[in-house]
Order: structure tokens, then sequence, then C-alpha cells
């Protein structure tokens, strides 16, 4: 996931690792907006600029990720994050599979935020 970073519709993740618990964690840059799912059922469908606009820079993003061998197989509205400029940003690695992989990896795709 760290391979991603810098990416700027991409969540940048700056650390992951493991509590003394054994439970998994992921620190990533903050958001203090919703996702593009909570935007939609909040304000209704997007204009088509916007639709387009947003589009754009996803299939960036989606472009990037296999290229820094990271494949991203659930996108979903939920998962698309909103900076305080109204970009977006794809989060949520829930299960990255790196090419060549025998099988995928799971983590927990459950957030907590502090």
């Amino acid at each position: 996931m760290g391979k991603l970073f810098g990416h700027p519709n991409i969540v940048n993740v700056f650390q992951v690792g493991v509590t003394t618990s054994g439970l998994p964690y992921i620190v990533m840059q903050y958001h203090s907006h919703d996702s593009l799912g909570a935007l939609i059922r909040k304000e209704g469908p997007l204009g088509w600029q916007d639709t387009l606009r947003l589009r754009v820079r996803m299939a960036g993003a989606l472009e990037t990720a296999p290229r820094l061998a990271t494949l991203r197989r659930d996108i979903k509205l939920g998962n698309i994050l909103l900076t305080d400029y109204g970009d977006p940003q794809l989060t949520d690695f829930g299960m990255p599979e790196s090419p060549g992989a025998s099988r995928p990896q799971l983590v927990s795709s459950r957030v907590h935020d502090t």
C-alpha cells in the first residue's frame, strides 16, 4: 500500500502495522468530508460535469494501481473520499492482490477514526 503514496487521487497511507495485541492498523491521511456515496445520498445525483470530472480522476487512480503491483477489485462510492477541495481519493484497499500472487491477502476494512 505504501507504494501508492503521493498519487493525487489515492488516499495517502503513512503506516501499516500490527498492534501489540495483534490487531492490524493503517494510518492514513484524514478526510473531514463524507464519501462520494454519502454526498450523493444526501444531495442527490451529480450533474454531468461533476460526474465526468470525478470519473476521469478515478480512472487515473485505477490506472496507476496495477503499475504499482496493487489491484483494486471492490470499487464503490463509499470507498471514494472527498478532499477539502472536492477532489476524489480512492481508499479501502481491503483485498489487495499482487500480480502473480498465489492468493489475495484479506484485510479488515472496518475504519476507526480517532
